[in-house]
């Protein structure tokens, strides 16, 4: 691409099923919505020639890469503070991904059905929100997630179906754990869930066949 395009529009690549490789460069500052969706990239990397103090946030639009079925490797720019809703959806190749530590809010389905991400990703401390459906039919997950202080919410079917999630730690800064949450999580077998969580929604553990262990002093109610 050349260097001074700072913004691509809504589905100018999509469904170029043939596309295998794109360079982004720093000065880009807005990717429109499913402006890459069902293209052929493999690697997307947001932080070359990226400067130490980013000048510009990066704004990527909804499913700008979903079902990219050979995406495999993603690196975020620390431009990037929001994820958009169905960002990688649909990506089955993908098997890792660096995250921003500038980022802010995972949006819904962001990595639905992204079934080979095999190991936990770290969610970055700047994490405040996580929303519906974002690790949905993740089923590659194994061992422990940590949801970093300051997520006060986990939106509904966050992680639904995540079978090879074995434990759950939820920070002190929690309060809701909404419908689904962890529903299917069938190797499920540790939550730690401090007091400050007031409601957990219906479902929310559902099919959770090796739970041992449910720690919460602090629910106030749960609906059924």
């Amino acid at each position: 691409l050349p260097a001074n395009l700072n913004k691509i529009g809504e589905y100018v690549f999509s469904n170029c099923e043939n596309l295998e490789n794109i360079n982004l460069h720093s000065n880009i500052t807005s990717i429109g919505e499913c402006a890459f969706e069902n293209t052929a990239i493999r690697e997307l990397d947001f932080t070359k020639g990226e400067p130490d103090i980013p000048e510009s946030c990066l704004v990527i639009g909804k499913g700008a890469f979903c079902n990219c079925r050979n995406l495999e490797k993603v690196k975020l720019s620390q431009r990037i503070v929001y994820l958009a809703d169905n960002l990688f959806e649909n990506c089955t190749e993908l098997k890792e991904v660096g995250f921003s530590k500038n980022l802010r809010v995972i949006g819904s389905a962001v990595f639905r059905n992204c079934s080979l991400l095999k190991e936990m990703m770290d969610i970055p401390e700047s994490v405040t929100e996580i929303e519906t459906s974002a690790f949905d039919y993740c089923r590659g997950f194994t061992g422990k997630l940590v949801i970093p202080e300051g997520v006060t919410e986990i939106g509904r079917d966050v992680f639904h179906s995540c079978i090879s999630l074995q434990s759950v730690t939820i920070p002190k800064s929690m309060k809701t754990i909404e419908r689904g949450a962890f529903c299917l999580c069938s190797s499920l077998r540790s939550v730690t869930i401090p007091d400050s969580v007031t409601t957990i929604y219906e479902s929310s553990f559902q099919k959770c066949d090796n739970l041992q262990l449910i720690c919460a002093p602090g629910v106030q109610f749960i609906p059924f």
